[in-house]
């Protein structure tokens, strides 16, 4: 039987690989989304800013982009929709 890779932190807390990779990333969820609350609050209803640095997370990954190619990409795309949802509302 293989030994599980673990990963022990300062304080003691030890993490799997699968819990430290859903750790970085949250991490860089976050990061994203603090970028777009500084930097897109005007374009982006603040109520879907999570989603959205989701969104560009998953893109960055998917096509090898850069953040802000993939925000850029993103507000051609997913904005309009989201603008129609609250027009609807």
């Amino acid at each position: 039987m293989e030994k599980e890779f673990v990963i022990q932190l300062r304080n003691g807390m030890v993490l799997s690989r699968n819990e430290a990779l859903q750790v970085k990333v949250q991490y860089e969820i976050y990061c994203t989304q603090e970028y777009l609350e500084e930097n897109y609050s005007k374009e982006i209803p603040l109520d879907a800013m999570h989603i959205f640095a989701i969104n560009v997370r998953n893109r960055m990954d998917k096509y090898n982009e850069t953040e802000e190619v993939a925000i850029e990409e993103l507000l051609k795309t997913s904005l309009p929709a989201l603008k129609r949802k609250e027009v609807a509302l």
